[in-house]
């Protein structure tokens, strides 16, 4: 199907009631922190925004979807797919949509641009449309109408920026962020000199050069926080999930990663497959590693977990892993094998 096709189609609640939920999402997370939707998006629920715009090539025009971000999706969808427009925009097209929507464009000024660059805005938006959306990262929370296919809300591309997201967030604070995002506050509440080093650490993280994160603060200083144990969950499903093309359409599937599994290096934060990624049929390139939160590492260090070595017969335990190594960092007994649903954990050397 050409795409201007699924640019000039119409979208409704009826036509379209996945990508109007995933958007009023977003309008319920700003109203969470305080933030004015109208403000941030030109309208004050989901069902107006998408009125005033009723196609995709009309939030386009508004300026409310980056073209290079919507282009892309759309080219990854088969000419020859049989669905309707409305039910292939529904169905393939929330992640792009949602992602620009999460830059609340309504609220820039051109003559003030973020701090530090586009890329920091970027990090954001997908901070924020993660939090609203978790289908973006999390397959299997996407609607019953995707997991049973076809259909695609999940990008694992996204994992890196997110993960940067969450380092900022655990530190200047979700609803702060968001609110500077939104210019209901000045950017440099959020980000001031203070937060350069964080900033820079952020930039490597979203870029996959991640550098130290030793000199933000000591690991007995600070308790696993809230964005913590989101920022590891957001890692290992990003390692986890793959977009693969079926039948002609993108589907994200939850996978073990190369080597089978998954190895955790608290003194360096560090996450990665057991064995080094080999080219495959994904859509995406593979993911080589991705960093933790230090709270989590120097808990699993002072705990005696030099390494962490994660076996996976399947990946729909993920939920339960973020559990355990939650507590893991908590143990006083030495480092031991433990076994949980469809995983085995186990010191980098001792048999599982």
């Amino acid at each position: 199907m050409p795409a201007r096709s699924l640019l000039q189609t119409r979208l409704t609640p009826r036509t379209a009631p996945m990508l109007f939920d995933a958007v009023g999402c977003l309008f319920d997370l700003l109203v969470e922190c305080d933030v004015d939707p109208t403000g941030a998006l030109g309208a004050p629920d989901a069902e107006a925004l998408l009125t005033q715009h009723p196609t995709l090539q009309a939030l386009l025009d508004a300026q409310l979807v980056p073209h290079a971000s919507l282009h892309a999706a759309l080219a990854e969808l088969s000419p020859g797919s049989r669905l309707a427009p409305a039910e292939l925009v529904d169905r393939f097209l929330v992640p792009p949509v949602l992602l620009g929507l999460a830059r609340l464009p309504a609220a820039h000024v051109p003559s003030q641009p973020p701090p530090h660059g586009d890329w920091l805005l970027e990090v954001l938006a997908a901070l924020i449309a993660a939090d609203a959306y978790r289908p973006l990262l999390v397959p299997s929370l996407a609607p019953d109408a995707i997991v049973a296919g076809p259909g695609c809300h999940t990008d694992p591309r996204l994992a890196p920026l997110v993960t940067a997201g969450r380092l900022l967030a655990g530190r200047v604070g979700f609803e702060a962020l968001v609110e500077a995002v939104a210019r209901q506050v000045p950017w440099q509440d959020a980000f001031d000199s203070r937060t350069e080093d964080l900033v820079a650490i952020a930039h490597g993280l979203a870029i996959g050069e991640p550098k130290a994160q030793g000199q933000l603060l000591e690991w007995d200083a600070r308790r696993l926080g809230e964005q913590d144990v989101a920022w590891l969950e957001d890692a290992l499903y990003g390692l986890c999930v793959r977009r693969v093309r079926q039948d002609g359409l993108p589907r994200a599937l939850l996978c073990v990663p190369a080597g089978g599994g998954l190895q955790i290096l608290p003194q360096a934060h560090h996450l990665r497959p057991l064995a080094a990624p080999t080219a495959d049929q994904g859509l995406d390139p593979l993911l080589h590693r991705l960093d933790l939160p230090q709270a989590l590492c120097g808990g699993l260090w002072r705990a005696g977990w030099a390494q962490v070595r994660i076996e996976l017969d399947d990946a729909e335990g993920l939920d339960d892993l973020v559990d355990l190594l939650v507590d893991l960092r908590e143990q006083e007994a030495a480092p031991q094998p433990i076994v949980g649903a469809g995983f085995r954990i186990s010191p980098e050397g001792s048999p599982a």
